[in-house]
């Protein structure tokens, strides 16, 4: 049950940033949002997770992002949200650290220890003030302990 932290560290998040870093300037509508994620304190209730789930997300959409949110979907029902993490800003070409604890389903926790990987939605307020809501795609890399 206990995720392993992952021993990608300083060393992994640079060769991340290098990756990323090669993403087109043109991004928009491509791979706007990328991620790396870390679940940390699993605790079994029920039939039900509680996890602390821990994001470095990457900005690259060719827009300064002020007040948006990431929402944990559920990776099998199309528009069912477990839980939001804090509103952040964040400009083009950096990243934010966020974190939050959610209880999730045991089926979902067991998805993301196999193979599966948590499914973020970011929404924001494009430069024509438009609700947009993107699927966050996630780096193959983890996130290391500190990041």
């Amino acid at each position: 049950m206990r995720r392993k932290p992952s021993p990608v560290g300083a060393m992994g998040m640079i060769l991340g940033l290098a990756l990323f870093g090669a993403v087109p300037a043109d991004a928009m509508h491509g791979r706007d949002f990328v991620a790396m994620y870390r679940v940390e304190n699993p605790t079994e209730i029920g039939d039900q997770v509680q996890v602390r789930l821990v994001v470095r997300a990457f900005n690259f959409s060719d827009m300064n992002l002020v007040g948006a949110t990431i929402t944990l979907m559920d990776s099998r029902v199309p528009g069912q949200a477990y839980g939001r993490f804090a509103s952040f800003s964040m400009n083009d070409r950096e990243s934010v650290r966020l974190d939050a604890v959610f209880t999730i389903p045991r089926a979902e926790y067991d998805l993301w220890e196999h193979a599966g990987s948590p499914r973020l939605q970011i929404d924001f307020l494009d430069e024509f003030s438009n609700l947009v809501g993107q699927i966050i795609e996630f780096n193959p890399l983890a996130l290391g302990e500190g990041e």
